[in-house]
């Protein structure tokens, strides 16, 4: 493999990671917020 299809390609990896782990915190932290919605409404 030439060494710059290789180099694209861990480039490519490591920004579907970057976007993967963003995502995912948002994720977490919309799932926290709506489950703290949830409480402080019931109060």
């Amino acid at each position: 493999m030439p060494p710059s299809i290789l180099l694209i390609l861990i480039l490519v990896i490591v920004v579907c990671t970057i976007v993967y782990m963003r995502y995912r915190t948002g994720a977490q932290k919309q799932a926290h917020a709506k489950k703290r919605n949830q409480y402080n409404d019931r109060i």
